[in-house]
């Protein structure tokens, strides 16, 4: 139920201000993307959440989905689907990172190094995960504001 609280404000951000781009981030594409149908995934989620809007036409003009992004002409903000690792996030001026099973990503802590600037800068990274040791305890240690500055 996170993920759903938190792609409902990464959605409301986007729409009520202007100029925000947010990643929505998964292990794969195809997991961040999902299918607005069933709302599986992130932008299927956010999709699934502005179909069902009464008066979404009336309450915002603008709304322009593809697979992978949405965008939303009105404010000229965006949510965009990225896989995991910090390469999409390095080549982009983000307001906000969602990075949805941070643990089930080999590549979070690359993911959250490349966040800290727009961190920094006064956007904003939210890790969503199920406890999971494999990632040798750097979502632990996010999750418990134990991370040093250098990693």
């Amino acid at each position: 139920m996170l993920t759903w609280l938190f792609v409902i404000l990464a959605t409301w951000e986007v729409i009520f201000h202007q100029g925000r781009l947010i990643m929505l981030q998964s292990k794969r594409l195809e997991d961040a993307k999902g299918d607005e149908n069933s709302g599986d995934g992130l932008i299927g989620r956010a999709k699934y959440v502005m179909n069902h809007m009464p008066c979404r036409e009336a309450l915002i003009p603008g709304y322009n989905p593809t697979a992978e992004k949405i965008i939303y002409t009105g404010t000229g903000s965006t949510l965009q689907a990225i896989p995991q690792g910090g390469d999409v996030i390095r080549t982009h001026t983000v307001s906000g990172v969602i990075s949805d099973e941070a643990a089930m990503q080999e590549e979070c802590r690359d993911a959250h190094a490349a966040a800290m600037p727009c961190v920094r800068g006064g956007g904003w990274y939210v890790s969503i995960t199920t406890p999971r040791y494999g990632d040798k305890g750097f979502t632990r240690s996010l999750h418990e504001d134990t991370l040093s500055e250098t990693g």
